[in-house]
């Protein structure tokens, strides 16, 4: 009999297998600290970086208070950058 019998066999074969490659492997806690990261430092980062790249294009180029969404873009910039060196920083801990 071949057909659906046959993959559903194939597919438990290869879950028993993943079941004992993984046994004695433990998160140590990396999955707490992911949720840290991702519910905390990373908002917040972003929530502060981006206005305060925006306000150092404003005054790095001269422009008016009234012209910040021109700037915003350095703004999202130094949101990445940060997101990117807090996440290396982070991983490195």
């Amino acid at each position: 009999m071949s057909g659906i019998d046959d993959l559903m066999a194939q597919s438990n074969d290869r879950w028993a297998s993943a079941a004992r490659k993984a046994q004695g492997i433990a998160d140590n806690g990396v999955g707490e600290a992911l949720k840290t990261y991702f519910v905390l430092y990373f908002p917040v980062g972003v929530v502060v970086l981006i206005p305060v790249g925006t306000l150092c294009g404003v005054l790095a180029f001269g422009s008016g208070l009234d012209q910040w969404p021109s700037n915003l873009w350095l703004g999202s910039y130094l949101a990445a950058i940060g997101a990117l060196v807090g996440g290396l920083v982070y991983n490195a801990k």
